[in-house]
This record gives structure tokens, sequence and C-alpha cells, in this order.
């Protein structure tokens, strides 16, 4: 079976062959032992199962579809580990001094010595030992001549290993929705819409308040280790929601779309013990134990986005997974910072409460009960169901202050800024010979202020970055534009490429006032 760094097979698909077959035995060498050697091979392995399974629970089989959640879960493992594999090659090769970029002209010579000499010798041994056979070998160097004469434009492969990289956590995204699908064809087979008004209050979902907290200090601390701990239980805790495990003392109502209604009952009036007596909880006057009462509270909880919840926990493994692998490029925290936001957002859920009270039949046949004095509850989070409850103390009332942070996390309302962006080439002067060009990136604050906004722009001919300290939602749309490009020539016809990268800090809590002076400072 072939490693994933048979990237040149890849590399024909995006049509850059020539510079990958020169790199190839180099990438090899940087990822080449036994272990990774298992995990790539697992990649076919874990990819063709999860096809077959992913059309057997689309046909209606349950166990396909468990199947397809255990199967998934091993795809998005094996997907982190190669991205994290990915980038160490990349850093080795880095380190190496190996050439990775090549110009037009360089990528046609080599096209051209191909065209008459054939794929080099040792690339040629390198492929057989990756296990390519010789009709293969054959086939990618009648692509190379074939296309020898179409070659346009630069190649980094530092670059395109990156980008690689970080195309393989999206894969382990896809695991993740394809594990949420297997989900949702085992559990849920309603149709049934939400009906009647939605409650007011909103709140982080108070069955899973404890684990989401856990989870979002260790984000805030950047600790990978405690994240991907605290991300595992968060994501085993919402799946055991959503299969009503025993260990919730909460009903699932099932509703189409990945929603769900959850009833969470708390009896505050008595505690009954095996040997007959009954403790008073409330702090209810009750002058006649003839007269005690149970009453229970009832929680009520529609969750809109139960199934995307659970989708957006393995995302974020996923991320955090590649992290500890190895994987150590920057943008992963960026893509994280999204995630989280996302997943604080599908965490919400509207609330509604009811009380009922039941007359208490105390028989004389019954020992008598044990009237003590009320003592005031005290809201906990319990470590045991992950979900908001009361426990009686003998000590003097006391009320829990939680930490900002806790504050902060828990609070629906609190808005994190996101930056929405949209690119533009426009042309500068254009003649029959070259083109000059500017990148235009217009971009717009949601929610909240975002700052430290940073945009870099590489693209044929032309290199630039810029700052803006902060952007309001209040200030609408922000233009940056770069510098003038070098001159890009062609004939008839000029196609330039390049990559934007935009970095910014999300903000939350009071939204500060706008500022409106330009210019923006590039």
């Amino acid at each position: 079976m072939r490693k994933i760094l048979c990237i040149l097979l890849t590399v024909v698909v995006f049509g850059l062959t020539i510079s990958s077959a020169v790199s190839m035995s180099y990438v090899a060498a940087a990822t080449d032992s036994e272990d990774t050697t298992s995990v790539y091979n697992a990649f076919w392995d874990i990819l063709n199962r999860e096809a077959m399974l992913v059309l057997e629970a689309q046909e209606g089989n349950t166990t396909a579809a468990q199947e397809l959640i255990t199967n998934s879960r091993e795809g998005e493992k094996n997907a982190a580990q190669i991205s994290a594999l990915v980038w160490e090659a990349l850093e080795e090769l880095d380190s190496s001094g190996v050439k990775l970029y090549y110009t037009e002209e360089e990528l046609r010579g080599m096209a051209q010595e191909i065209k008459q000499k054939g794929l080099p010798s040792e690339t040629v041994k390198t492929l057989r030992e990756q296990g390519w056979s010789d009709g293969e070998i054959q086939a990618l160097q009648n692509y190379i001549i074939q296309n020898a004469d179409n070659i346009t434009g630069d190649f980094n492969m530092s670059e395109f290993l990156e980008n690689f990289s970080t195309a393989f956590v999206k894969v382990g995204f896809k695991y993740a929705h394809y594990e949420t699908f297997g989900l949702e064809k085992w559990k849920w087979g309603s149709t049934e819409n939400f009906t009647g008004n939605l409650p007011q209050d909103v709140s982080i979902n108070p069955l899973l308040a404890e684990e989401w907290v856990n989870f979002y200090k260790a984000y805030l601390e950047r600790n990978s280790t405690e994240l991907e701990e605290s991300i595992e239980v968060l994501s085993s805790r919402t799946y055991a929601l959503l299969t009503s495990h025993s260990s919730f003392k909460a009903r699932a109502e099932l509703l189409r779309n990945g929603s769900l209604i959850l009833r969470h009952e708390t009896v505050t009036g008595v505690d009954f013990y095996s040997n007959g007596f009954a403790v008073i909880k409330t702090s209810s006057d009750y002058d006649d134990w003839r007269n005690l009462k149970k009453v229970t509270v009832t929680d009520t909880y529609y969750w809109p986005a139960a199934l995307r919840t659970y989708n957006l926990t393995r995302q974020v493994y996923v991320i955090v997974m590649a992290m500890n692998q190895g994987n150590d490029n920057p943008e992963l925290w960026w893509i994280l910072n999204q995630k989280v936001d996302e997943l604080k957002e599908a965490l919400k859920v509207y609330v509604s409460e009811s009380v009922t009270e039941k007359p208490l039949k105390i028989k004389p046949s019954l020992p008598p009960i044990s009237i003590e004095p009320p003592k005031q509850p005290i809201g906990t989070l319990s470590s045991s169901g992950g979900s908001l409850s009361t426990q009686s103390t003998s000590e003097a009332p006391t009320t829990l202050k939680p930490t900002e942070v806790e504050r902060k996390t828990l609070d629906p309302y609190t808005q994190e800024g996101i930056l929405n962006a949209g690119v533009s080439v426009i042309p500068v002067e254009v003649t029959d010979s070259f083109i000059q060009y500017q990148v235009v990136v217009s971009m717009k604050a949601k929610n909240n202020v975002v700052t430290d906004v940073r945009i870099s722009v590489h693209g044929t001919g032309l290199s630039d970055s810029g700052e803006i300290g902060m952007i309001h939602p209040d200030d609408g749309e922000v233009d940056w534009t770069s510098s003038i490009s070098d001159k890009v020539r062609g004939s008839n016809q000029v196609i330039v490429s390049g990559k934007v990268k935009i970095t910014y800090t999300s903000n939350s809590g009071p939204t500060p006032n706008s500022i409106r002076d330009p210019p923006y400072p590039r």
C-alpha cells in the first residue's frame, strides 16, 4: 500500500506534477518509518470501510450506523496523525536545506528534460520502493510529457505541504460529519418538529456546563494536554446525553434536524430513606407533618443544535489531536478559535420550568417522620451527573460566586467578535505583454470588535502585509489595499494566483466605542 506521501499521485491531480517528482524522494525519506507506514496504510483501510458503511447506514442499517460511528472515530484520529506527520516532514525538509521553491522557468526546464530523457532513475527507484507499478510510473511520465508545454507559474513545495497538512485536518472534519451522520441514522428516526413558543430564558446547556467550563479554561490557557482530555470528556458526555445514557437523569425527546427536548426533574420537597423516614429539604414551614407535599421541579431544555454540538466536539478533537501529535502550524489555533465560537453557540438551550406539588400520604404503620430544621439549598455542579443540582448542608447559608472566566464561559449572551472577509483583484495596468494588479481585502466585524488584524498577501509578483488595530461592527466594511504587483508577463492571457492570510484576535464582553477616524494603518 502506498504511503500518503506518495503525494505525487495527488499532486498530479492538482496539476503540480513536475516539482513533486523531484521533491518526492526527500519527503518520503523524511517520514519513512515502520510506525508512519502503518498510519498511512490505515488511512486507506479506514477510508474504504467508511465508504461502505455510509452507504449501508443510508439504506437504514442501524448496525452499520453504529459501526460507522466507531470507524469515523478511527478516521478522525488517523487524519490528525497524518496531518502531524506531513507537518513534521515539512519541518525536516526546511531544516535539511532541500530546495522547495521552483520558478516557472525551472519547472519548464525540468519538464523538457523529462520529455527528452524520461524520469530520473532516482525518482523511478523511489516510486518503486513506495509500491508504484511500472505501468503507473510510465503513466506519470506520459502525463508530464503531455503537459510539459503547459506549465505556468512557480511552485512552492513548502506552501503545498503546509496546505496539505491542513487539508488532513479537514479530512478529519469530514469523518466527524459521517460520525454524526451515523448517530443520526441510529437514533434519530423522528420527523416531529418543535411546536409551541420558545421560552425566553437561554443558557449554556446546564447538563454539560461543568464539562464546557473545564474545556474552555484549558482553551484560554492554551494547555494542549488538558485540551485533549477535556474535549474528550465533553464529547463523550454529549454522546451519552444524545443516546439517553443512564448516567443522566434526564429524558430526551428527539426531534427532526438533530434537535431535541430534554426534561430534567428534581424533587425539592423531601428525601426518602430505606428506613421509612422522610427528611424535609425545603424551607417551607410545616407545622403539621400530615400536610407534607412532594414538590417536583421539571426543567425543560429545547436544544436546537444537539447533533451539531456533537459534530463540533469531534472537529475540535481532530484539531487538538493534530496539535498534540506534533503539528505546530499556528493556523490550527485560528481554526480552533472559530470552532470554539461555533461550539458555544451550539450549546445554547431554551429553558422553561414547571413545578408540581403532590400530597404525601403517610401510613400509620410507617415510622414517624423526622422533621429537621430547614436548610438553605446551595446550587452546585454535580460531577457525577453533569447537571445543576441542590444539596443540603448544616453549615450557614453561602452564596456561590463563579469566577469571571466561568461567568463569561456560561453566559450565552457573551458575543465573540468574528471577522468576515472578501478578496478582490484589481487591475492597475494592462498591456499586450504584461499586467500589474493590486489586492483589496474587504473586512467587516460581526457581534463584537476584533483586534490585532494582520493581513498578508503572497501572489504572482506580489508580496505585502499590513495591520489594523481594531475593527468595530459599526465601522461597516473596512478595506485594506496591497501595494502594486510587479509586471506579470504573458501573451494574450495572464493568470495570477496567490494566498491571502488574515489573522485577528476575537474579543468578548462589553463592546467599546468604534474607531471611525481613517485612514486605517497599513
